[in-house]
């Protein structure tokens, strides 16, 4: 069950890009509730600082307890949003298939896009085609992604969370419970994904192999990996 603990209070959910956190605000915005300030700290993107500042009001204005993200890799922490609310629910939500969340991630920055609704700039384009992902791009934001990772695992160290979600979990939970009204429409992937997904598995390979430390989640999806390969 997901956050079967829960009462009161702000829901924080620290987390990384691609890790399902739409789907996850989506589904505990129903389950209690409660208002959905999405991506409060993401100040590159007037729309989603829109949506926030209008959650953000209402909830302050009623009162009430709503649900936000933070990308601790991505986003400056601001206190002030919260308006002195002293109350959090902590979580920390993670995608153990590192290789399946950077080819999506590497997928939406080339599209430029990152929901079916047509969140980002453009529009949603549902037709599955092939897609040209510039390698040195690829590189550059693979290397990005892995500090990234790195980043994360330290920030969590540090934080005690109210409890800890997986990715995977959540998606067979929610498909299991005919829950999967509470998502856009999966993106359609391109005609060479099994392409695109292989060349992140070689990048990571070559990580693993040139890096004497690498983050505790890179060794444990290499381990998986290894035992399963492109299965998981």
């Amino acid at each position: 069950m997901i956050l079967e603990n829960y009462k009161s209070g702000v829901i924080l959910v620290y987390s990384m890009p691609r890790s399902g956190t739409t789907l996850f605000g989506k589904y505990i915005q129903r389950k209690f509730d409660l208002l959905n300030a999405g991506e409060i700290f993401h100040d590159g993107d007037k729309r989603a600082q829109e949506t926030a500042n209008r959650v953000l009001e209402q909830a302050n204005r009623e009162n009430k307890d709503f649900i936000c993200k933070y990308f601790p890799t991505d986003d400056m922490f601001d206190q002030s949003k919260f308006h002195g609310r002293k109350k959090f629910y902590t979580v920390n939500l993670v995608r153990k298939n590192i290789a399946k969340q950077f080819t999506s991630l590497i997928i939406a920055i080339t599209n430029n896009q990152w929901q079916t609704n047509g969140f980002g700039k453009f529009p949603s384009d549902l037709t599955r085609k092939h897609l040209d992902v510039d390698s040195m791009i690829m590189h550059k934001e693979f290397n990005k992604f892995v500090r990234n990772l790195g980043y994360k695992e330290k920030v969590d160290s540090k934080m005690q969370y109210d409890e800890v979600l997986i990715y995977e979990d959540i998606i067979n939970y929610l498909n299991e419970n005919k829950q999967r009204d509470v998502v856009n429409i999966p993106s359609v992937k391109p005609s060479n994904y099994n392409f695109i997904y292989a060349e992140t598995i070689n990048l990571l390979k070559s990580y693993i192999k040139n890096n004497k430390s690498v983050p505790k989640i890179v060794t444990e999806w290499h381990e998986d990996f290894q035992k399963n390969g492109f299965k998981t």
